[in-house]
């Protein structure tokens, strides 16, 4: 089992993987905004493929990896897709236009609903993987699991009254006519 210290650096190092693989969904969205129709389906085909392979390669390339370090030392595999994501939010920054349409409103960024649902899901699992070593009676595993599940619900509430809000929940509710 992991030690307390341990799990937040694991807790820590799959955020950082988390938002590494957020550009990927951010890919599609930079293709229909930037590529002119005929492209896109080439643009997107091509952003699928890069995918398929990473994860392919990335799987075999981790094992491997991990195969050849120190057991104690398999927080470091971690580190390798740390400098990919800066040098990739860093070159986003400077090289794609503004993606904003000409003449609509300046979106703010939802940070409190970001904190409730990082922090949600970050109490809830760590809740679950406590479970294994601490069983599920105990209050170190209880409480970050009902406070967890509690910052979840609070998030999903407040994105009905957040005006930019980070998931739009009234176009999850609302029926296609």
């Amino acid at each position: 089992a992991l030690s307390s210290g341990n799990l937040w650096v694991l807790i820590a190092f799959r955020a950082v993987q988390g938002m590494g693989f957020a550009t990927f969904i951010l890919c599609f969205t930079i293709i229909k905004l930037t590529f002119p129709p005929p492209r896109i389906p080439m643009a997107l085909g091509l952003v699928a493929t890069m995918f398929s392979f990473g994860v392919s390669v990335g799987l075999v390339g981790g094992a491997a990896t991990m195969e050849k370090m120190p057991t104690d030392k398999w927080q470091y595999v971690f580190w390798t897709t740390f400098p990919i994501v800066v040098l990739l939010a860093v070159a986003f920054q400077f090289t794609l236009p503004n993606l904003r349409p000409k003449g609509g409103p300046k979106r703010k960024i939802d940070f409190i609903g970001a904190a409730l649902m990082a922090s949600g899901a970050i109490l809830l699992l760590t809740g679950l993987t406590l479970s294994a070593s601490l069983g599920w009676k105990s209050a170190g595993t209880i409480a970050p699991i009902v406070v967890g599940i509690a910052l979840l619900g609070a998030f999903v509430a407040s994105q009905f009254f957040i005006k930019d809000s980070l998931v739009p929940i009234r176009l999850l509710i609302q029926r296609n006519q």
